[in-house]
């Protein structure tokens, strides 16, 4: 009982946030678009290959590519389980910015954002990497925030994207050793 009413406050105030978020000013409208834009996949192509000219070794574009599919082939597989759709036109009270078909949970713009930067943040050096942190976090929930502008997805459409893609990304680096380098360099 207490799981259903926990269940329901939660999807009232899910969809109280896509309301008030969509609701936002018209002028943000290309501001937002260029936003989730930077988070496609030919674009993410264009990230792995900066990846190899900064680093100047393959290590880094090769977590950031695991992460990336990692976080895209389980953001599919989450969307035909879970089966949850898009906030429809009457919630919003106009049409979507960003109609899109299929199911909405979990946003894969925001997972993709998360999986591609947490490889990016553990590799640089350390110095770096609060900041780099910080960045990485405004990021993604930029992204986030621009997914429910758009009215493609609900709130927790997008917080669920960006744990499974955090999720994909340290497991990219769990398993391509990139992590566990970084950790045996920080022991004193």
């Amino acid at each position: 009982m207490t799981l259903l009413v926990v269940a329901d406050a939660a999807a009232g105030l899910d969809e109280q946030v896509t309301e008030w978020v969509f609701g936002w000013s018209t002028r943000w409208v290309g501001f937002m678009r260029g936003v989730w834009r930077l988070t496609t996949r030919p674009v993410a192509l264009v990230y792995l290959l900066l990846a190899v000219l900064v680093w100047r070794r393959p290590q880094p574009a090769v977590a950031m590519a695991a992460a990336a599919l990692g976080s895209w082939g389980l953001t599919l597989l989450v969307k035909e389980v879970v089966g949850r759709a898009r906030p429809p036109e009457a919630l919003l009270g106009a049409v979507a910015r960003d109609r899109l078909g299929g199911y909405g949970y979990t946003s894969a713009h925001t997972a993709l954002a998360a999986a591609l930067l947490v490889p990016v943040v553990a590799i640089i050096p350390r110095r770096m990497r609060p900041v780099a942190g910080a960045v990485a976090v405004a990021t993604v929930a930029l992204v986030a925030t621009s997914r429910v502008y758009s009215g493609a997805h609900f709130a927790l459409d997008v917080i669920g994207g960006g744990v499974l893609g955090t999720v994909c990304g340290f497991g990219a680096l769990i398993a391509s050793g990139s992590l566990r380098r970084r950790i045996e360099e920080w022991k004193p």
